[in-house]
């Protein structure tokens, strides 16, 4: 196939509970997820508006590198269903992928740019748009 192959992943916009996928050859797909232990751990690790702003960024899953790949597994694992990431597995091992991402309300704050590693499709791009 020439050029890289895209890949569209919608999450639904009512409650955030359904992916739903389209490859460029057409293969459709779409899944309940549940992601409420990983979007809540998410959460804890943004920094709060209100906090002092000299801790902005300091603390959390986020900002320690020894704790950014598990959130990021967390988040992959919730996210991205099982059948899905094993695709994107198998289409990324004949080269690059685009990824285009417009996730749902309650998925909009996810940096999807660090779940490539976690699908194993890392010249990924992954653009995102509020859903």
């Amino acid at each position: 196939m020439e050029g890289k192959r895209q890949l569209q992943i919608i999450g639904d916009g009512a409650r955030g509970r359904w992916l739903a996928w389209q490859w460029d050859d057409g293969r459709l797909g779409i899944e309940e997820i549940d992601a409420t232990v990983a979007l809540s751990r998410l959460e804890d690790a943004l920094p709060r508006p209100a906090e002092d702003l000299e801790a902005l960024g300091f603390d959390g899953e986020l900002a320690r590198p020894d704790l950014e790949p598990h959130l990021a597994l967390a988040l992959s694992e919730a996210l991205i269903p099982a059948e899905l990431r094993r695709q994107i597995r198998e289409a990324a091992s004949d080269g690059p992928l685009d990824l285009h991402v417009a996730p749902s309300r309650q998925c909009a704050q996810v940096p999807w740019g660090c779940l490539r590693s976690t699908t194993n499709a890392a010249s990924s791009t992954w653009p995102t748009s509020p859903g």
